[in-house]
Protein backbone atom coordinates (compact mmCIF):
# COMPACT_ATOMS: atom_id res chain seq x y z
CA UNK A 1 0.00 0.00 0.00
CA UNK A 2 1.43 3.62 -1.15
CA UNK A 3 0.95 6.53 1.33
CA UNK A 4 -2.29 8.13 0.41
CA UNK A 5 -2.36 12.15 0.63
CA UNK A 6 -5.40 14.25 1.30
CA UNK A 7 -6.86 17.55 0.01
CA UNK A 8 -9.85 16.92 2.34
CA UNK A 9 -9.07 18.06 5.66
CA UNK A 10 -12.56 16.24 7.21
CA UNK A 11 -12.49 13.51 5.82
CA UNK A 12 -8.77 13.08 6.76
CA UNK A 13 -9.82 14.03 10.59
CA UNK A 14 -12.31 11.78 10.55
CA UNK A 15 -10.24 8.60 9.60
CA UNK A 16 -7.40 9.69 12.29
CA UNK A 17 -9.98 10.15 15.13
CA UNK A 18 -11.00 6.55 14.24
CA UNK A 19 -7.39 5.13 13.87
CA UNK A 20 -6.19 7.50 17.31
CA UNK A 21 -8.80 6.56 19.15
CA UNK A 22 -7.38 4.36 21.90
CA UNK A 23 -4.47 7.10 22.18
CA UNK A 24 -6.39 10.39 21.09
CA UNK A 25 -4.49 11.97 24.31
CA UNK A 26 -0.97 11.59 23.12
CA UNK A 27 -1.58 13.01 19.64
CA UNK A 28 -3.97 15.85 20.90
CA UNK A 29 -1.83 18.11 19.01
CA UNK A 30 -2.04 16.65 15.75
CA UNK A 31 -5.58 16.36 16.61
CA UNK A 32 -6.19 19.49 18.01
CA UNK A 33 -3.98 21.37 14.82
CA UNK A 34 -6.21 19.97 12.50
CA UNK A 35 -9.05 20.55 13.95
CA UNK A 36 -8.11 24.21 13.84
CA UNK A 37 -7.85 24.77 10.21
CA UNK A 38 -11.14 22.68 9.67
CA UNK A 39 -12.63 25.19 11.86
CA UNK A 40 -11.02 28.29 10.17
CA UNK A 41 -11.30 27.21 7.05
CA UNK A 42 -7.75 26.76 6.02
CA UNK A 43 -6.57 24.01 3.95
CA UNK A 44 -2.89 22.42 5.15
CA UNK A 45 0.36 22.98 3.38
CA UNK A 46 0.02 18.64 3.59
CA UNK A 47 -1.67 15.77 5.46
CA UNK A 48 -0.95 12.32 4.16
CA UNK A 49 -0.92 8.56 6.43
CA UNK A 50 1.21 5.79 5.67
CA UNK A 51 -1.27 2.53 6.31
CA UNK A 52 -3.57 3.30 8.82
CA UNK A 53 -0.68 3.54 11.43
CA UNK A 54 1.40 6.80 10.97
CA UNK A 55 -0.46 10.10 10.28
CA UNK A 56 1.63 13.64 8.85
CA UNK A 57 0.24 17.47 9.07
CA UNK A 58 1.99 20.38 7.90
CA UNK A 59 -0.04 23.92 8.41
CA UNK A 60 3.30 26.06 8.69
CA UNK A 61 6.15 25.71 6.86
CA UNK A 62 9.05 23.91 7.30
CA UNK A 63 7.34 21.75 9.91
CA UNK A 64 4.80 19.01 10.31
CA UNK A 65 3.62 16.79 13.42
CA UNK A 66 3.29 13.38 13.17
CA UNK A 67 0.97 10.64 15.17
CA UNK A 68 0.62 7.03 15.76
CA UNK A 69 -2.20 4.52 16.04
CA UNK A 70 1.17 2.45 17.69
CA UNK A 71 4.54 3.36 18.97
CA UNK A 72 6.24 0.67 17.02
CA UNK A 73 5.30 1.40 12.99
CA UNK A 74 6.02 -1.54 10.78
CA UNK A 75 9.59 -0.92 9.32
CA UNK A 76 7.59 -0.90 5.62
CA UNK A 77 5.12 1.80 6.88
CA UNK A 78 7.95 4.30 8.35
CA UNK A 79 9.75 3.49 4.95
CA UNK A 80 6.55 4.74 3.05
CA UNK A 81 6.57 7.96 5.11
CA UNK A 82 10.05 8.72 4.57
CA UNK A 83 9.86 8.30 0.86
CA UNK A 84 6.86 10.14 0.85
CA UNK A 85 8.86 13.36 3.03
CA UNK A 86 12.49 13.08 1.44
CA UNK A 87 11.64 15.71 -1.17
CA UNK A 88 9.26 18.01 0.97
CA UNK A 89 10.36 21.17 2.63
CA UNK A 90 9.69 20.03 5.48
CA UNK A 91 12.90 19.98 8.60
CA UNK A 92 11.25 19.93 11.55
CA UNK A 93 9.34 17.38 13.24
CA UNK A 94 7.06 16.94 16.10
CA UNK A 95 5.61 13.91 17.92
CA UNK A 96 5.13 10.74 20.43
CA UNK A 97 9.44 10.50 20.98
CA UNK A 98 10.30 6.59 20.13
CA UNK A 99 8.90 6.68 16.28
CA UNK A 100 9.62 10.04 15.70
CA UNK A 101 13.40 9.67 16.81
CA UNK A 102 13.10 6.25 14.29
CA UNK A 103 11.48 8.56 11.32
CA UNK A 104 13.78 11.56 11.29
CA UNK A 105 17.03 9.25 11.37
CA UNK A 106 15.55 7.28 8.45
CA UNK A 107 14.82 10.43 6.34
CA UNK A 108 18.40 11.99 7.70
CA UNK A 109 19.86 9.32 5.61
CA UNK A 110 18.11 9.48 2.89
CA UNK A 111 18.40 13.35 2.68
CA UNK A 112 22.38 12.95 3.89
CA UNK A 113 21.55 15.37 6.59
CA UNK A 114 22.03 15.24 10.21
CA UNK A 115 19.47 15.04 12.75
CA UNK A 116 19.34 18.09 15.60
CA UNK A 117 17.24 17.71 18.80
CA UNK A 118 15.62 21.12 19.52
CA UNK A 119 13.49 20.02 22.51
CA UNK A 120 12.25 17.01 24.28
CA UNK A 121 8.90 17.44 26.10
CA UNK A 122 6.47 15.48 27.92
CA UNK A 123 2.78 15.51 28.25
CA UNK A 124 0.63 15.48 31.12
CA UNK A 125 -2.71 14.90 31.84
CA UNK A 126 -4.19 16.31 35.10
CA UNK A 127 -5.77 13.92 37.77
CA UNK A 128 -8.62 15.68 39.00
CA UNK A 129 -8.35 14.36 42.65
CA UNK A 130 -5.11 15.46 43.01
CA UNK A 131 -5.78 19.08 41.80
CA UNK A 132 -4.51 21.49 44.60
CA UNK A 133 -7.16 24.33 45.71
CA UNK A 134 -7.04 27.65 44.41
CA UNK A 135 -3.74 29.74 45.16
CA UNK A 136 -3.15 33.69 45.08
CA UNK A 137 -4.18 36.23 43.01
CA UNK A 138 -7.47 35.78 40.28
CA UNK A 139 -7.60 35.18 36.93
CA UNK A 140 -9.41 36.80 34.29
CA UNK A 141 -10.16 36.54 30.52
CA UNK A 142 -7.48 38.70 28.21
CA UNK A 143 -9.40 41.84 26.98
CA UNK A 144 -8.88 44.12 24.30
CA UNK A 145 -6.75 46.77 26.31
CA UNK A 146 -4.36 44.10 27.21
CA UNK A 147 -3.13 43.22 23.62
CA UNK A 148 -0.32 45.60 23.51
CA UNK A 149 1.59 44.01 26.70
CA UNK A 150 0.19 40.09 26.22
CA UNK A 151 1.91 40.66 22.62
CA UNK A 152 4.75 41.54 24.08
CA UNK A 153 4.77 38.69 26.38
CA UNK A 154 3.96 36.08 23.52
CA UNK A 155 6.88 37.12 21.73
CA UNK A 156 9.22 36.84 24.56
CA UNK A 157 7.22 33.14 25.35
CA UNK A 158 8.56 32.49 22.11
CA UNK A 159 11.85 33.82 22.04
CA UNK A 160 12.54 31.65 25.02
CA UNK A 161 10.47 28.28 24.18
CA UNK A 162 12.20 28.14 20.75
CA UNK A 163 9.24 26.56 19.23
CA UNK A 164 9.61 27.44 15.71
CA UNK A 165 12.75 27.56 13.45
CA UNK A 166 12.40 31.35 13.37
CA UNK A 167 11.61 33.80 16.11
CA UNK A 168 8.39 35.75 15.28
CA UNK A 169 8.30 39.47 14.94
CA UNK A 170 6.61 42.19 16.45
CA UNK A 171 3.74 42.17 13.87
CA UNK A 172 3.19 38.30 13.81
CA UNK A 173 3.18 38.44 17.73
CA UNK A 174 0.64 41.24 17.47
CA UNK A 175 -1.42 39.05 14.88
CA UNK A 176 -1.19 36.06 17.56
CA UNK A 177 -2.68 38.34 20.74
CA UNK A 178 -5.76 39.07 18.42
CA UNK A 179 -6.17 35.52 17.84
CA UNK A 180 -6.48 34.45 21.48
CA UNK A 181 -8.35 37.48 21.89
CA UNK A 182 -11.11 36.19 18.86
CA UNK A 183 -10.75 32.35 20.68
CA UNK A 184 -11.61 33.86 24.22
CA UNK A 185 -9.48 30.65 25.44
CA UNK A 186 -6.16 33.32 27.18
CA UNK A 187 -6.47 34.11 31.16
CA UNK A 188 -4.43 36.48 32.84
CA UNK A 189 -3.17 36.05 36.56
CA UNK A 190 -4.14 39.40 38.72
CA UNK A 191 -1.99 40.38 42.01
CA UNK A 192 -3.49 43.22 43.08
CA UNK A 193 -4.94 44.39 40.18
CA UNK A 194 -1.56 44.02 38.33
CA UNK A 195 -1.40 40.89 35.49
CA UNK A 196 1.38 39.10 36.12
CA UNK A 197 1.29 35.93 34.59
CA UNK A 198 -0.51 34.60 31.47
CA UNK A 199 -2.20 30.95 30.62
CA UNK A 200 -4.14 29.88 27.28
CA UNK A 201 -6.71 27.32 27.09
CA UNK A 202 -6.95 25.76 23.38
CA UNK A 203 -7.62 22.49 21.30
CA UNK A 204 -11.02 22.09 22.92
CA UNK A 205 -12.19 18.67 21.46
CA UNK A 206 -15.14 17.32 23.14
CA UNK A 207 -14.40 16.63 26.58
CA UNK A 208 -10.50 17.51 26.21
CA UNK A 209 -8.75 20.83 26.33
CA UNK A 210 -4.91 21.51 26.74
CA UNK A 211 -3.25 24.55 27.98
CA UNK A 212 0.06 26.19 26.86
CA UNK A 213 1.34 29.89 26.41
CA UNK A 214 1.61 29.65 30.43
CA UNK A 215 4.40 32.49 30.75
CA UNK A 216 5.60 35.14 33.61
CA UNK A 217 7.74 37.92 32.97
CA UNK A 218 11.06 38.30 34.32
CA UNK A 219 9.85 40.64 36.48
CA UNK A 220 7.73 38.96 38.61
CA UNK A 221 8.86 35.36 38.52
CA UNK A 222 10.11 33.21 41.50
CA UNK A 223 6.83 34.12 43.41
CA UNK A 224 4.48 31.33 42.20
CA UNK A 225 2.72 32.79 39.92
CA UNK A 226 2.68 30.89 37.09
CA UNK A 227 1.11 28.04 39.45
CA UNK A 228 -1.65 30.14 40.59
CA UNK A 229 -2.28 30.94 37.10
CA UNK A 230 -2.22 27.39 35.84
CA UNK A 231 -4.31 26.22 38.79
CA UNK A 232 -6.77 28.67 38.42
CA UNK A 233 -6.91 27.91 34.94
CA UNK A 234 -7.46 23.89 35.63
CA UNK A 235 -10.53 24.68 38.15
CA UNK A 236 -11.75 26.94 35.34
CA UNK A 237 -11.00 23.97 32.47
CA UNK A 238 -13.15 21.90 35.23
CA UNK A 239 -15.80 24.57 35.96
CA UNK A 240 -16.41 24.71 31.85
CA UNK A 241 -17.37 20.85 31.45
CA UNK A 242 -13.83 19.66 30.33
CA UNK A 243 -12.67 16.45 31.92
CA UNK A 244 -9.38 15.75 30.30
CA UNK A 245 -6.89 18.69 30.82
CA UNK A 246 -3.40 18.48 29.05
CA UNK A 247 -0.43 20.08 29.37
CA UNK A 248 3.15 20.13 27.49
CA UNK A 249 6.26 20.75 29.22
CA UNK A 250 10.23 21.57 28.33
CA UNK A 251 11.48 18.63 30.06
CA UNK A 252 15.12 20.97 29.57
CA UNK A 253 12.74 23.01 32.77
CA UNK A 254 12.58 20.65 35.71
CA UNK A 255 11.20 23.48 37.43
CA UNK A 256 8.12 23.39 35.72
CA UNK A 257 7.94 19.53 35.39
CA UNK A 258 7.80 19.79 39.31
CA UNK A 259 5.38 22.36 39.70
CA UNK A 260 2.87 20.90 37.33
CA UNK A 261 3.38 17.26 39.36
CA UNK A 262 2.29 19.17 42.42
CA UNK A 263 -0.60 20.80 40.74
CA UNK A 264 -1.85 17.36 40.26
CA UNK A 265 -0.53 16.74 36.09
CA UNK A 266 0.42 13.15 35.89
CA UNK A 267 2.75 11.93 32.77
CA UNK A 268 1.17 10.52 30.06
CA UNK A 269 4.23 10.16 27.23
CA UNK A 270 7.47 12.07 26.06
CA UNK A 271 7.30 13.80 22.50
CA UNK A 272 10.06 15.29 20.85
CA UNK A 273 10.21 18.29 18.05
CA UNK A 274 13.56 17.07 15.96
CA UNK A 275 15.39 18.62 13.00
CA UNK A 276 16.34 17.70 9.44
CA UNK A 277 19.32 19.45 8.07
CA UNK A 278 22.46 19.63 6.35
CA UNK A 279 24.94 20.82 8.32
CA UNK A 280 27.58 23.36 6.93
Amino acid sequence: MKVHLYRDSDVFYNEIVRALKENSAENSLFLGLLQQTIRGNNLPLFMCRAENDVFCLQTIPNQAVLAFKTRQPSASTMNMLVQALKDRPITRFIGVKEPVLRLVHLLAKVRSSSVLTVMKQRLYQLNHASLIPLTSGTIRKMNREDLPFVAKWIQEFDDEANLSEKRITVKEAEKTARQQLDKGGLYLLEVDGIPVAMANATRKMGQSVTINLVYTPRPFRKKGYATSCVTALCHQCIKDGFSVVLLYTDLGNPTSNHIYQEIGFEPVSDSVVMEVKKVD
